[in-house]
C-alpha cells in the first residue's frame, strides 16, 4: 500500500506539472446518471481522482489499445499507470480488454463508444465468458454500446466499484453442468436444501467482486443468473430493472443491500437469492410474487417484517431462518403450508398461525424465544419435527391432544411436566434437553425414544400408567434421583442410561425392560421389581453401586444383565415360569454372595455366575432341563453347588477350571447323571470319587466316598526355598483328613512313606518325616488315620541325592471316607498337647483370628530371630485351609499367654552327625 501511494503522489505530480490541454476534457462517466435517484451520481460514476484528465483515445483496428495508451503516455509525459481515466472508442476485442484487466490504478473505464469484436474479428453483440474476470483495478465500468448479452463469470472476482451496462438485455448461465471449483460458488448453498454440490447451472457475472457498489441494468433484462452478484460485499443497493421477472438461486446472496424494492413484474424469487445479506433490513414486496424457493431470506439479520402477497402459490424452507431482528410476518392466505425452517432462529418474532394453515413443517419455529404460547388451529393435519423446539413455550400447546416429534426440545420455560391420560402420545425428543424440568408425572400416553434426553435437571419421574417408555426416554439425566413405575408396558433400551444419581427406583409391573435400559446407573443401592417380562441383555450392566435386586416374578433374564455390577452382593427371584437366565447374566459381579432362584426356570447359559469371586454356594433348582458348559467359570471361592435337577445332565462347570476352585462339591438327586468334567459330583449323598486340593473347602451337609484323593503341592515357591535338616525346624506341614491313608505319592518321585515304615526302610518309598501330638509333645507316627491331625515334612536339601528331595505335587489317597458336614462343631477330638494346647483338625477352610496356623512366610520375631517357612504355628497370620491342624488353646490361661507363635522343635537335630546324601529320621529335630 506504501509503494501504492507514492506512486500514485509522484503520478499525479507529474501529470500537473505537465499540465496537457488535451487531456482537460471532461469526464465521460460523470455524464451517466442513473434515473433513479437511489443510485446517485457518484456511487455509479464518481471518481476519487477529480484532479486527474481524461485520457481518450480512438483505435482504428483491434488490438491498438496498448500502444495507443502508450503513446498517448509518451505525448503528456507521463507513464501508462498515471491514466486514471480512461474512454476508449472505436474497435477493441479480447486482448484489449486483457490489458485494460493488467492496469492497476484506473479509476474509470468508459467502453461506451466502443465497439466489442469477437475473436474472428467481427462485431459481437455478447462478450465471450470470463472477459473482465480478474479486473484489477477498482474502476466504474460502462460496457461497450455493442454488448447485448453478458456472459457468465465476466467480471467474477473482478475489484470494480460500479457498472453501467444499461444496452444488456440478457445475463447468461452455463448451459451445461459443470464441476464447482475450489474457490467455486456456494459449496454450502449447493449442498444444503437438497441441492448438488458437485455440478449447477451458474451466471456468476459479478460473483465475488466485493468492491463492487453501485449497479445500473437494463430495464430490458428479464432475469438475474444464479449467482450473478454472489459475495458483492459492498453492494448496498440497487435498482432491479421494471422488466425483471425472475431472480435465480442465490444471485444477491452474501451481498451488502441494505433495502429493497421489487418491481411490479417480478414473479419469482429462486433459492437463497437474499440468503445471508446481514444488512439487509428492509424489503417491499409487489404484489405479483408468487414463487420463492428455499431460504430466500435466511441469514438476514436485520430484516425486521414482511408481508407476503396474497397470490403466493410456492414457498420453500428456511425462507427466515436466522433472522434474529424479525418480529412481524403477514402470511398469505393463498399459502396453506409453513414450510420447514421458516421462522427458525426468528428470536423475536411473535406469530399466531392462522386458522386455515393445513401443514407445519420441521424446526417451523424452532428457537423463536418471543413465543410464549401456542394453539394449533383443527385445520392442521400435517407435522413436521422440533417445529416449537428451543422457543419460549412453556406449557403445552392448545388444540392438540399429543405431542409430535422434538416439539418441545430445549425449551427453558417447562419445570414440571405432567402428560395426562387424555394424551395419546408423546412425540420422540419431545422434551429432550429442557434444561429447567425437574419432574415428569406420566398418567397414560406412548412415550417416545429420546422423550427426556438430556434434561439435566430432571430429578423425580413418576409413572402411574403408560404403555411404552421409548429407547433412550430418559438418557443422561444426571440429576435424576428417583423413579416410580407403577403400570407400564416395555421400557425401551437405554431408557434411563447413565442416570448416575438414580438411587431410588421402584417397578411395580412392566413388560420387557430393553437392553441397556439402566446401564451405568451407578446410584442404585436396592432395586425391587415386582413383575417384569423379560430383561433385556445390558439393562443393568455396569452399576457400580448396586448392591441388592430383588424380582418378584419375570420370564428370563438374558445376556449380561448384570455384567460387571461389583457391588452387588445378592440376587432374588421369587417366580419364573418357563424362565431362563442368559449368558454372561451376572458375569464379574465381584461381591455376589447370595443367589436365590425360583423353581421354574429351565435353562442357564455359559458364564451365567462368570468369575463371581466371592459367591460361595448356589442352589440350581430342579426345573432346569438346558445347562451350558462354564457357568461358573472362574468362581474361585465358589465351595458347593445344590444342584437339584436330573432332567440335564450337570455340565462341566468349571469349564476354565484354571480360574475355578478346584474344590467345588456338586450335590445332586438320585438319577442325576455328570460331565466328567466335574471331579466332585455327590448322587444322592455318595460319590465315587473325590479328589480334594489343599484349600478353600466347605460341603453343607455329610457324605461318602468310595475312593479319596487329597492334593498338596510342595512345588510352590514358598515350600521350594525352605531346606530341611538343616539344624532348624522348617517346612514342616500339617494334614487332617477323614480318611485313612493308604497311599502317598510324589508326581515326580514316586511312592512316599514316613521314616520307621518298612516301605521307607526298605527303599521301596521315599522317606518323609511325620509326628503326632501327644500329652509330652510330638512323637514320630507312622500312619495317617482319619480324623487324626498330624505334622509332616518332606525331604529338601542340596546334600540329599535329589531323588529324595520332594518339590511337587503330593497326593494323599485313601478309600470309604465319610465327610461330615462343615457346619459340625467338631469331625474329630483335637489331641491335647503340653502347656494347654491342642492341634485341632480342619474340615473346612476358616478365618478364625484365634486360631494358629504353619507359618506360610519367613519372619523375623521381636528378638530378630528368623522363622523359616514351616518353623512354628503363627496366630492370624493366614486363612487356614480344610485337611490343615492348628494349634488351638484349650484353657483361658493358655490364650491369655500366647505370644503370637509356637515354635516347632530346637536349634540342632537329634544326631550331631552331618547329614548324608540320604534323608535320616534323626536330621530333622522332634517338633
Amino acid at each position: 500500500m506504501k509503494r501504492y501511494i507514492q506512486f500514485f503522489t509522484v503520478v499525479a505530480l507529474v501529470a500537473t506539472a505537465v499540465g496537457v490541454s488535451s487531456c482537460q476534457k471532461e469526464d465521460v462517466l460523470l455524464t451517466r446518471t442513473p434515473s433513479d435517484e437511489a443510485l446517485t451520481q457518484e456511487s455509479l460514476t464518481g471518481t476519487r481522482s477529480d484532479d486527474f484528465p481524461l485520457c481518450t483515445i480512438t483505435t482504428d483496428t483491434l488490438c491498438q489499445v496498448e500502444s495507443k495508451l502508450k503513446a498517448y503516455a509518451e505525448e503528456n509525459s507521463t507513464v501508462v499507470e498515471a491514466l486514471f481515466k480512461i474512454s476508449i472508442e472505436g474497435p477493441v476485442n479480447q486482448k484489449d480488454i486483457d490489458y485494460l484487466k493488467s492496469l492497476p490504478y484506473v479509476d474509470s473505464l468508459s467502453l461506451e463508444k466502443s465497439l466489442y469484436h469477437d475473436t474472428e474479428g467481427k462485431q459481437s453483440a455478447q462478450l465471450p465468458e470470463g472477459c473482465f474476470r480478474g479486473f484489477t483495478s477498482q474502476a466504474a465500468v460502462v460496457m461497450p454500446e455493442n454488448i447485448k448479452i453478458m456472459p457468465p463469470s465476466c467480471f467474477r472476482s473482478a475489484n470494480i466499484r460500479a457498472i453501467y451496462m444499461d444496452k444488456v438485455e440478457i445475463m447468461q448461465e452455463t448451459t451445461g453442468e459443470r464441476w464447482i471449483d475450489s474457490d467455486g460458488i456456494g459449496y454450502a448453498f449447493r449442498y444444503e436444501d437438497g441441492i448438488s454440490m458437485s455440478s449447477d447451472y451458474t451466471g456468476e457475472q459479478f460473483a465475488h467482486c466485493n468492491k463492487l457498489k453501485a449497479v445500473k441494468l437494463s430495464d430490458k433484462v428479464a432475469s438475474i443468473p444464479r449467482y450473478a452478484f454472489y459475495d458483492c460485499s459492498a453492494l448496498e443497493q440497487i435498482i432491479l430493472p421494471s422488466s425483471l421477472t425472475e431472480i435465480r438461486r442465490g444471485a444477491f446472496a452474501s451481498t451488502g443491500l441494505t433495502e429493497l424494492s421489487m418491481p411490479a413484474k417480478l414473479i419469482t424469487l429462486e433459492d437463497q437469492v437474499f440468503r445471508n445479506c446481514s444488512s439487509l433490513a428492509k424489503v417491499t414486496p409487489n404484489e405479483a410474487l408468487k414463487y420463492l424457493g428455499n431460504a430466500v431470506f435466511r441469514g438476514c439479520f436485520k430484516l425486521e417484517s414482511f408481508a407476503f402477497p396474497e397470490i403466493i402459490l410456492n414457498l420453500g424452507i428456511n425462507t427466515f431462518l436466522g433472522d434474529a431482528k424479525l418480529t412481524e410476518v403477514t402470511w398469505p392466505k393463498s399459502f396453506k403450508a409453513i414450510p420447514e425452517s421458516t421462522f427458525s432462529g426468528c428470536e423475536k418474532l411473535k406469530f399466531t398461525i392462522p386458522d386455515y394453515i393445513t401443514s407445519l413443517g420441521s424446526y417451523a419455529f424452532y428457537c423463536c424465544k418471543a413465543i410464549t404460547e401456542a394453539t394449533i388451529p383443527a385445520s392442521v393435519e400435517s407435522f413436521g419435527v422440533a417445529i416449537f423446539a428451543y422457543s419460549g413455550l412453556s406449557s403445552f400447546a392448545n388444540g392438540i391432544n399429543w405431542i409430535p416429534d422434538r416439539f418441545y426440545q430445549g425449551c427453558q420455560g417447562f419445570t414440571e411436566v405432567t402428560i395426562p391420560e387424555t394424551m395419546t402420545s408423546v412425540g420422540n425428543a419431545a422434551f429432550a434437553n429442557c434444561p429447567n424440568l425437574t419432574s415428569v408425572t406420566i398418567q397414560g400416553s406412548t412415550i417416545g425414544d429420546d422423550a427426556f434426553r438430556d434434561c439435566q435437571a430432571l430429578k423425580q419421574v413418576t409413572v402411574e400408567k403408560c404403555d411404552y417408555i421409548g429407547s433412550c426416554a430418559f438418557y443422561e439425566n444426571q440429576a435424576m434421583k428417583k423413579v416410580s413405575i407403577q403400570e407400564c408396558g416395555d421400557i425401551g433400551s437405554h431408557a434411563f442410561h447413565n442416570c448416575d444419581a438414580l438411587s431410588d427406583l421402584s417397578i411395580k409391573g412392566c413388560g420387557n425392560i430393553g437392553y441397556e435400559a439402566f446401564v451405568y446407573c451407578d446410584g442404585f443401592k436396592q432395586v425391587s421389581i415386582d413383575y417384569c417380562a423379560v430383561i433385556d441383555h445390558d439393562a443393568f450392566a455396569y452399576c457400580q453401586g448396586l448392591k441388592e435386586m430383588t424380582i418378584g416374578e419375570c420370564k428370563g433374564l438374558e445376556d449380561n444383565v448384570f455384567y460387571s455390577c461389583p457391588a452387588l452382593t445378592k440376587l432374588t427371584i421369587l417366580k419364573m415360569e418357563d424362565g431362563y437366565i442368559g449368558r454372561g447374566c451376572l458375569f464379574l459381579c465381584d461381591n455376589l454372595t447370595e443367589v436365590n432362584l425360583p423353581e421354574g426356570i429351565v435353562s442357564i447359559s455359559e458364564n451365567a455366575f462368570g468369575y463371581c469371586h466371592r459367591l460361595q454356594n448356589i442352589t440350581i433348582p430342579s426345573s432346569v432341563e438346558k445347562a451350558e458348559a462354564g457357568i461358573f467359570n472362574g468362581c474361585e471361592n465358589l465351595r458347593y453347588v445344590n444342584w437339584l435337577s436330573n432332567k440335564v445332565t450337570i455340565p462341566n462347570l468349571n469349564k476354565w477350571s484354571r480360574d475355578s476352585n478346584p474344590n467345588l462339591l456338586v450335590f445332586a438327586p438320585a438319577g442325576a447323571s455328570s460331565d466328567s468334567g466335574n471331579p466332585n459330583v455327590i448322587i444322592d449323598g455318595k460319590a465315587s470319587r473325590i479328589t480334594v486340593h489343599q484349600g478353600l473347602f466347605y460341603t453343607p451337609r455329610s457324605f461318602t466316598a468310595d475312593e479319596v484323593v487329597f492334593e498338596m503341592d510342595l512345588g510352590a515357591d514358598r515350600w521350594k526355598n525352605t531346606t530341611t535338616g538343616t539344624g532348624v525346624a522348617a517346612r514342616w506341614n500339617t494334614i487332617a483328613v477323614p480318611f485313612t491313608v493308604t497311599s502317598i505319592k510324589s508326581a515326580g518321585k514316586g511312592d512316599l512313606a514316613p521314616f520307621g515304615t518298612d516301605a521307607a526302610n526298605s527303599g521301596k518309598a521315599k522317606p518323609f518325616w511325620l509326628c503326632e501330638l501327644t500329652s509330652e509333645g510330638f512323637k514320630d507316627a507312622t500312619t495317617i488315620e482319619a480324623n487324626k491331625p498330624y505334622i509332616f515334612a518332606m525331604p529338601n536339601n542340596p546334600n540329599y541325592v535329589d531323588e529324595y528331595n520332594i518339590q511337587d505335587l503330593v497326593t494323599f489317597t485313601g478309600t470309604n471316607a465319610t465327610f461330615a458336614a462343615s457346619t459340625d462343631d467338631q469331625q474329630a477330638s483335637s489331641p491335647a498337647g503340653p502347656a494347654g494346647w491342642a492341634l485341632t483338625p480342619l474340615y473346612h477352610d476358616s478365618a478364625d483370628a484365634s486360631l494358629m496356623a504353619i507359618n506360610w512366610d519367613g519372619f523375623n520375631d521381636k528378638s530378630n530371630t528368623w522363622h523359616p517357612v514351616g518353623n512354628c504355628f503363627r496366630l492370624n497370620a493366614r486363612t487356614a485351609n480344610a485337611f490343615e491342624a492348628v494349634i488351638t488353646a484349650t484353657s483361658a490361661s493358655a490364650a491369655a499367654t500366647r505370644s503370637g507363635y509356637i515354635p516347632l522343635g530346637g536349634a540342632t537335630t537329634r544326631s550331631s552327625k552331618p547329614l548324608g546324601r540320604i534323608p535320616q529320621r534323626e536330621d530333622m529335630p522332634l517338633p
